[in-house]
């Protein structure tokens, strides 16, 4: 069933590194008051054996592949229609199409790894069309437009652009990045959309937490109307809880009883089928549907309370500039890194402990996807 969602929240977000800060994120994603439709996350420094889950969204992913770092990844949501869009070779982005009614929005991921841009290859990237556009990324271009301190060639690259496409850069001056070693702040991650959504939508910097990362989270919501598919919740029997003993003596009076003489083959097993489903409905039951499934199951609260820690010296070091504040901060994002990474390995390990006989394949691979493992790396011994 198909309904229409009234606004489209986007988050971006400069990573710096999944492998390092991309399970912070998913709690963060988890537990946070908005629920993005789509995400766009720059330098997320994967490789092709490398995976990364979020639940409940599609990932529509481009890694770098000479060298190390880089790469770009668009999550959307599993109820959002949508249609990738080939791009080319030499350029770190990924592009997807979702649809408000017949219009095409373009929604353009986009990471520049501070190299020299110009108008020609920006507008290549973006296509041409009546769609419209909307571009996240780090463009790492410098202008007094969007709140830099001044204006260099990429800066007037993508001023260009904005021209050349009518487009609008919504940032409204706030910075989203912070180099805490040289206490400097920049603005070089950019949103920027055609006129005809930039005038409804909402732009802000989430300021409270880098997670990890030298960039801020970016908010966006845009008021239209997009199409988005109702997924029905089917429920399922509770096999696992089955009382098998209580099952069969229900079962066997009532098969029992039945009238051997009807002669029509499928009336009688029609007849037997409606009696093991009123059995199974009174003895096993059924669920509700499939219940949300955590993000992170091994969180735990030490990580909740080094990651609290952390965000504490960052707001300190905001403040102070101080060099022993910047050493405190780096220490506790440090630490961070180190518990989440230990709360993992020992969640697993007491998975393998549990593992039995009863226990389903299908749940234990369940398990390897959630810890984002491969195969060789799950089971090796140390």
């Amino acid at each position: 069933m198909w309904w229409i969602l009234m606004v489209l929240i986007i988050l971006q977000w400069n990573a710096r590194s999944l492998i390092e800060n991309g399970q912070e994120f998913k709690k963060c994603i988890s537990d946070g008051s908005f629920t993005p439709q789509v995400i766009c996350i720059q330098e997320i420094w994967l490789k092709p054996h490398l995976k990364f889950v979020l639940q409940g969204y599609t990932a529509v992913r481009r890694d770098r592949k000479v060298g190390n770092g880089g790469g770009v990844v668009t999550f959307i949501k599993t109820d959002i229609a949508y249609k990738q869009v080939n791009v080319r070779e030499e350029c770190e982005s990924v592009i997807v199409e979702v649809w408000s009614g017949s219009q095409k929005i373009r929604i353009i991921n986009f990471y520049n790894p501070c190299k020299r841009l110009n108008s020609e290859t920006l507008t290549n990237i973006g296509g041409e069309g009546s769609h419209s556009e909307v571009w996240c990324g780090d463009f790492n271009a410098h202008n007094t437009l969007w709140g830099s301190e001044h204006t260099d060639h990429n800066g007037r690259a993508v001023e260009e652009l904005l021209e050349m496409k009518n487009l609008v850069c919504i940032n409204d001056g706030s910075y989203t990045r912070l180099d805490i070693s040289k206490s400097k702040y920049s603005a070089i991650d950019l949103t920027i959309m055609s006129e005809c959504l930039a005038k409804d939508s909402v732009w802000k910097v989430l300021e409270k937490n880098l997670i990890g990362s030298d960039h801020f989270p970016l908010y966006c919501k845009i008021g239209l109307e997009v199409s988005k598919t109702d997924i029905e919740r089917v429920p399922r029997w509770k096999i696992k809880a089955a009382d098998w003993n209580a099952f069969q003596c229900e079962c066997e009076p009532r098969l029992q009883s039945l009238n051997s003489n009807i002669d029509d083959v499928e009336q009688y097993n029609n007849t037997i089928c409606e009696i093991l489903c009123e059995v199974a409905e009174d003895v096993i039951g059924k669920s509700i549907g499939r219940q949300k499934k955590k993000n992170v199951p091994w969180w735990t609260d030490e990580c909740s309370k080094v990651v609290k820690t952390r965000n504490r010296l960052l707001r300190r070091v905001k403040k102070s500039y101080s060099f022993d504040d910047f050493i405190a901060y780096k220490r506790a994002q440090a630490a961070v890194r180190k518990v989440i990474r230990v709360a993992k390995r020992k969640h697993w390990r007491e998975y393998c402990d549990r593992i039995g006989e009863n226990v389903d394949i299908s749940d234990v691979w369940g398990m390897i996807r959630k810890m984002e493992m491969s195969f060789e790396s799950a089971f090796k011994c140390d």
